[in-house]
């Protein structure tokens, strides 16, 4: 009987990965793509790919597949799946990949848009997850991220001509402009100021970063109105040194005004009226159009 509990005690130790003190003990990923946005916080000097979509070139891949990196720290083989995603392109890269212990591998991402798609950029967003730790599945999470930027370009395209009527109403949008709106990370306002003795000083520029992921409403609306100039011109109502400012509405220029930038289904923050009737895009005016809360991503203000 002594012999059968050692004997079973061996195979189940026999499976185990043996950990010494110069190895990860958790399965775990590094991975890494030439130019994203891990190679600098405020964005690397260039973008990881080119695409030309113009209906002349009438080829949409990208000029340069993007070479990426991914290892295995550990001491035992891992399986590790390659999720992407870039809006508006497609795709394609190893689905999977089987490390060695201490591996390296690296593998190409292509990219390929549409014919006419309208310069901008593009998020390319790639996670790398550990699914198989030395033949079982891992006992924690274990992912590496990456993003960075596709540049569109196209000398042909040609602008939505864009109305201006007062106060910026809401348009139709182009599913071009929704595009744009979507695929904005960053929005730079320019500034200036007017001193008592009436010049007019400009005083750099303020970059917003749009957080499509936790906010993608509140993001498409902001990006939307930008796209669209209503922002030009508008004053910082409030200003209170070392502590805020507050700016944005294109109505009163006050703090009480401005509105979403398409209906979103929520009329002046509710969906249903005092009579119990929903409310709709053609039954709300638009000065009341809201966008919904999404405070519940688990982000909170911080002093």
């Amino acid at each position: 009987m002594r012999k059968a509990m050692v004997l079973v005690l061996l195979i189940v130790l026999g499976t185990m990965p043996l950990q010494t003190s110069a190895q990860v003990s958790i399965p775990r990923v590094e991975f890494h793509c030439d130019n994203s946005y891990q190679d600098n916080d405020t964005g690397p000097a260039q973008p990881m790919g080119y695409i030309d979509t113009s209906e002349s070139n009438n080829n949409t891949t990208i000029f340069s597949p993007i070479e990426c990196n991914i290892h295995n720290p550990n001491s035992y083989v891992e399986r590790i799946q390659i999720q992407m995603n870039a809006n508006g392109l497609n795709l394609s890269a190893p689905g999977n990949i089987t490390l060695a212990p201490n591996g390296n591998e690296s593998f190409n991402i292509s990219a390929i848009g549409e014919i006419g798609m309208p310069p901008g950029v593009v998020i390319l967003n790639v996670t790398a997850t550990v699914v198989e730790a030395n033949g079982a599945p891992p006992p924690n999470t274990a992912q590496s991220y990456i993003e960075g930027e596709i540049w569109i370009i196209n000398d042909e395209y040609e602008e939505p001509t864009v109305p201006d009527p007062a106060y910026c109403p809401p348009p139709y949008y182009t599913p071009e402009m929704i595009h744009a709106a979507n695929n904005w990370r960053y929005v730079d306002l320019e500034t200036q100021y007017t001193t008592q003795q009436g010049e007019v000083v400009n005083n750099g520029s303020i970059r917003i970063q749009l957080n499509h992921s936790a906010a993608p409403l509140h993001s498409e609306s902001f990006a939307l109105h930008t796209l669209r100039g209503c922002y030009d011109n508008v004053i910082f109502h409030r200003v209170i040194s070392g502590f805020v400012i507050q700016g944005g509405d294109f109505v009163n220029q006050a703090g009480n005004g401005g509105y979403a930038a398409k209906w979103y289904g929520y009329c002046n923050g509710k969906t249903v009226s005092q009579d119990g009737v929903s409310y709709t895009q053609q039954n709300c005016p638009f000065e009341l159009w809201s966008v919904p809360s999404e405070h519940e991503n688990g982000l909170k203000h911080r002093a």
